[in-house]
């Protein structure tokens, strides 16, 4: 009977090993390295096994008719153990189909997020330069100044109740912050998972300041933020391909409030726009129907969205934030330059602090330099504009001149008592012009050139390349680069000839373009000549390329 038992378990183990080694040679080889492991564990207890068996085998017979109640006992044993290792392979196998399963779902969710956002990109068609993400890592505030009122921000976002507004308007006059505000804003929050979507208006690009943009771009970034919005979103482009070029209350109805509320337990998410001031106008109002439609519909939505607008404080603006009637609470902060003025002078301070010392290390200055003195005259100069200070740091750091001649060129020039609104702004202005033409006998015709070119600069409906702007002007490419080069501390003059140029901030334009502002008539720019000239330029584009069957 043992030796019936015996040759039973020995047949078991080889059919176990024969059918293990055929499986292998089948295998894809892909998974066996997966498989490794369990098959040198069972194949571990079958050579085990076997080997007992041989010894039991080759026992004298008297030793075994001793022995036989423990032969018996091990045979007992050997069946257990070999159960036993069979049932672990086949455990292990399991999870790992079950894990290859997960892999599998897992691959097959990416693929319908990916076939999701494609299909969002493709019918929204989001303006994605609008984003805080496109925008670069050091546009935000300097380190360690606007703190109060960032915390302000961040104390309005994290309060709760009904009583709490869903929308803070900051407002403040051009230069004083604003969008670096915005943006350290955006950065803090999209490290904490709380950005919901960023639109930063542009009027130097007509994708950023297009009204019809603003919420399909909005709704396009909160996908991104949350897969479950996503798919709800998804749901209503595939049944309503036409939602994003609808009016802007059916936008924000279809786009945003209604699958945002079939969100279950949606985290609280903030969206900014920055410079609505710089959006185009629809009814007389920047950003059209958008803002008071934002206005009366978000507080009813039950929505934990908040918004945070930046702005000029434009009339136009203005009225739509103190209508009545529409339900809604704002968080007016007062305006930005009539905040804490003390605050603001002991940042843009350190500001100033920081990047002049900059200036003396890389340029072997011997220190000190500026001093107490000059940077407290330059403070005051200031005011509450931190471009005013931004265009000094610009200025003096020009590689084309000495910074201690350009600091020169500031502090004994022009009134410093003056506190007429952006008179200190458009004095550094002035001087940055005058000091390109200084020791130049063709100053006249220098400043006709200044006008016809960054006049169009400012007026262009799009920005243009120094090439593209040379080939609208009939200008010669080196000819039109020296008339940028005096201007980088006013302009952003990429050295790559097919990038756009542009103008720092808003400001400069307001100066060159509102009478009264630019005080020397040689640089002032005539907005209706300028307009004219370039439409006279594309005639002459049109006129020297245009053909019968241009596209052959």
């Amino acid at each position: 009977m043992k030796k019936e038992q015996c040759q039973l378990l020995a047949e078991r183990v080889v059919t176990i090993t024969a059918a293990i080694t055929a499986e292998l040679m089948k295998a894809d080889p892909a998974t066996l390295d997966r498989r490794e492991s369990s098959v040198v564990a069972l194949r571990g207890t079958l050579r085990g096994i076997q080997m007992l068996l041989q010894e039991l085998a080759s026992a004298s017979l008297a030793h075994r008719i001793f022995k036989r109640g423990d032969v018996g006992d091990k045979l007992t044993l050997f069946h257990q153990q070999l159960d036993t290792a069979i049932d672990v392979f086949h455990i292990t196998e399991n999870m790992r189909t079950e894990d290859a399963l997960t892999l599998l779902l897992t691959a097959v969710k990416e693929g319908e997020d990916k076939r999701d956002i494609l299909l969002a990109n493709s019918l929204l068609r989001p303006v994605t330069t609008a984003s805080y993400l496109a925008r670069a890592p050091s546009s935000g505030c300097f380190s360690g100044t606007r703190k109060t009122l960032i915390d302000q921000i961040f104390t309005w976002f994290n309060e709760n109740g009904s009583q709490v507004p869903q929308i803070f308007w900051l407002s403040g006059l051009g230069g004083t912050g604003k969008t670096s505000v915005a943006h350290t804003v955006c950065e803090k929050m999209h490290a904490n998972g709380q950005l919901g979507a960023s639109f930063f208006f542009s009027r130097d690009e007509a994708d950023r300041r297009r009204v019809a943009s603003i919420v399909p771009t909005l709704a396009f970034q909160l996908a991104s933020v949350n897969s479950v919005y996503r798919r709800k979103l998804c749901d209503v482009l595939k049944a309503h391909p036409d939602a994003p070029s609808r009016a802007q209350q059916y936008q924000l109805k279809e786009l945003l409030l209604d699958p945002l509320k079939e969100v279950p337990s949606l985290p609280p998410y903030l969206i900014i726009l920055d410079a609505l001031d710089e959006c185009d106008k629809e009814r007389a109002m920047e950003g059209g129907d958008l803002i008071p439609l934002i206005l009366r519909e978000l507080p009813n939505s039950g929505l934990n969205i908040k918004v945070l607008i930046t702005s000029r404080p434009e009339r136009s603006i203005k009225s739509m934030f103190n209508a009545r009637g529409r339900g809604m609470k704002i968080y007016d902060t007062s305006a930005l330059h009539d905040m804490d003025q003390s605050a603001v002078k002991e940042d843009i301070a350190s500001y100033l602090t920081y990047h002049l010392q900059r200036i003396q290390i890389d340029r072997n200055i011997t220190p000190p330099w500026p001093g107490d003195k000059v940077l407290n005259d330059l403070v005051t100069r200031a005011g509450l504009f931190f471009i005013f200070a931004a265009t000094i740091v610009n200025f003096v750091a020009d590689t084309y001149y000495s910074p201690q001649a350009q600091l020169q060129r500031l502090l004994y020039s022009g009134n410093t008592e003056s506190r007429a609104t952006y008179m200190q702004v458009d004095f550094i202005y002035l001087q940055v012009l005058r000091s390109s033409l200084e020791g130049r006998v063709d100053a006249s015709e220098l400043c006709a050139r200044f006008r016809k070119v960054v006049g169009a600069i400012i007026l262009l409906q799009d920005p243009l390349s120094i090439s593209a702007l040379a080939d609208l002007l009939a200008h010669d490419e080196a000819d039109l680069e020296g008339a940028l080069n005096p201007l980088h501390s006013l302009l952003d003059i990429p050295s790559n000839h097919d990038e756009p140029i542009r103008i720092f901030h808003p400001s400069f334009r307001d100066f060159l373009l509102i009478q009264g502002r630019c005080q020397d008539s040689r640089f002032a720019v005539s907005e209706g000549r300028t307009h004219a000239q370039l439409a006279l330029c594309c005639l002459k584009v049109m006129l020297r390329h245009l053909k019968r069957n241009i596209c052959s």
